[in-house]
């Protein structure tokens, strides 16, 4: 669970928020002399309800993203922390209003909640800064790199990507012709694809690995550094990815995960579908054309089926040809970018994955007059039909919408790296930073 380690700190941040809460209750109610003990029965689980509170809404107003940006300024963190703590202590009143707690329990009066979470906010900050000072993006050269001269820019340029949140992670570069001098021992070596077929490899690794140096291939470095897999990287590779495809043999993991979708998607059909039919309302009377736009898609193993959206363009949109969406996209209508931010205009492709064209979380289905183009340009680009497609995917949270060949590329090694790493756990996170974009409305 190579993505779990990037999000360790994330945890560890949330548990010690949960600790501060219980700790500045003590120090509240002592200052205040009032009977406020975190650890009775009577009030540890309002204590608990404002830590799933307080956790819940810093992770959306992006408190804990603190801990992953490279550079921080004051202001950003101040207004973050702020912004959650203001944000917990309107919905605790709230709910002590609507449950009528105030009358009863001293925990949800105004007084006592405003130095509690003024109290929090402060001991989030210091945590925040402690977190970020003595666990550091960086820890050195992790890897050294043996490639052939000619790859060496190739390299650079994928990993200081403009996507990529950790682009300025250190790593030693080494040709194959001089390795014997520069191999450090006590660095993890990764082969690049071009030195995977060198006839000197062999001999090099045997010495190495003699030596105790570990050998990796760069799909296994991109796995632990970047969380995505570029798909240049992979070279011959492909049977890497073989034992994840969507066949027809059935196992527990398939069988839950289908499960799961379905359930998913009837829970979602119901609670959504006011704001469907709203939308679909708005969409009828803003221009009278349809309300749904069909397309058609690429499915597993390159099958092809038909794909619903509330439409979110002008009727003639594509008049002249399927073309790629692009920022401020001006065939979008007013209506279409409000559903686009929300991602509403794709709640009725849940009937496609009642049906089994789709999953819930997988890579997105691209259009075929799309695909022709870019596997004949991107190499290994048939790998992501290998499992059904999704109707949110690990790309779709890391880049939103491609717009070009370049994002389509980027886009793949999320998706290989999904393929390599799928599991129950990842299609959570997944489907919990899906909500997060929804919930922001931060679509495009």
């Amino acid at each position: 669970m190579t993505w779990f380690r990037y999000r360790v700190r994330l945890l560890w941040a949330a548990v010690l928020d949960g600790i501060g809460l219980f700790l500045v209750g003590f120090i509240v109610g002592f200052a205040q002399d009032l009977s406020i003990n975190p650890l009775q029965p009577r009030t540890s689980g309002l204590f608990l309800v404002l830590t799933l509170i307080y956790c819940s809404l810093s992770w959306l107003l992006g408190s804990y993203t603190i801990l992953k940006l490279r550079q921080v300024k004051w202001y950003q963190a101040i207004i973050r922390l702020g912004s959650a703590s203001l944000v917990s202590l309107a919905s605790a009143i709230m709910i002590g209003y609507f449950f009528r707690l105030q009358p009863t329990n001293i925990l949800f009066f105004r007084g006592t909640l405003i130095p509690l979470f003024l109290g929090l906010s402060l001991w989030s900050g210091i945590w925040r800064i402690t977190l970020r000072r003595s666990w550091p993006q960086n820890q050195g050269s992790r890897w050294q790199v043996l490639a052939l001269p000619e790859e060496i820019n190739m390299i650079n340029a994928e990993w200081n990507n403009r996507h990529e949140n950790n682009n300025q992670l250190p790593i030693a570069k080494i040709s194959i012709y001089t390795a014997k001098k520069n191999i450090k021992k006590n660095t993890p070596l990764a082969i690049s694809p071009g030195c995977i077929s060198h006839y000197s490899l062999q001999e090099l690794s045997e010495n190495s690995i003699y030596q105790g140096l570990a050998i990796h291939s760069m799909v296994e470095m991109a796995e632990e550094e970047m969380q995505r897999i570029p798909a240049r990287w992979v070279g011959s590779q492909w049977l890497l990815f073989a034992n994840q495809i969507d066949g027809e043999k059935t196992s527990f993991n398939k069988q839950f995960k289908r499960y799961t979708d379905v359930i998913t998607s009837l829970l979602l059909v119901l609670l959504t579908s006011p704001f469907v039919l709203l939308a679909c309302l708005l969409v009828k009377l803003q221009d009278g054309g349809p309300i749904f736009y069909k397309q058609r898609r690429t499915g597993l193993l390159g099958s092809t089926f038909e794909i619903i959206k509330i439409r979110t363009m002008g009727v003639k949109a594509e008049s002249s040809g399927p073309q790629w969406s692009q920022p401020n996209d001006q065939r979008i209508t007013p209506i279409g970018k409000w559903l686009r931010r929300t991602r509403l205009d794709e709640i009725p492709q849940l009937w496609n994955v009642l049906k089994g064209d789709m999953s819930l979380i997988g890579p997105r289905p691209e259009r075929p007059e799309f695909d022709i183009l870019l596997e004949k340009n991107i190499p290994n680009y048939k790998l992501r039909n290998w499992i059904r497609p999704g109707l949110t995917g690990w790309a779709q949270i890391n880049i939103p919408y491609s717009s070009s060949e370049e994002d389509s590329e980027i886009k793949l090694s999320y998706d290989l790296y999904y393929i390599r790493n799928r599991s129950t756990w990842l299609d959570a996170i997944i489907l919990l930073k899906t909500i997060k974009i929804i919930l922001k409305a931060s679509g495009r």
